[in-house]
């Protein structure tokens, strides 16, 4: 079942892993949440959990299916509703800091 302050706290744990390898963080962004919503029965539990009943988004437009929906839904939990740019940002600065 999907729980959105676990898949917060493991993307976290992601970035914090591969953190030297990161390049664009977008980009890897994008991949996380392309992982998540391969099944559809995980992107329902993921439109489901986050409320997205709006198929319509402001930047990828409409969505053809319940996938698109999903990386919709989990891109602006990311975006809108997280710390994890700001975790990115700390990261990197403790990392330069110590260098």
């Amino acid at each position: 079942m999907f729980n959105k302050y676990d898949f917060i706290r493991d993307t976290k744990d992601i970035i914090l892993s591969e953190l030297e390898n990161i390049t664009d963080i977008d980009q890897f962004i994008n991949e996380i949440i392309d992982n998540e919503v391969i099944y559809y029965s995980d992107c329902f539990e993921i439109c489901k959990e986050l409320n997205f009943t709006h198929f319509e988004h402001d930047i990828f437009g409409m969505c053809k299916d319940i996938c698109q929906a999903a990386f919709c839904a989990l891109y602006d939990l990311i975006y809108d509703e997280s710390d994890i740019l700001e975790y990115f940002e700390e990261q990197t600065n403790s990392i330069t800091d110590e260098l």
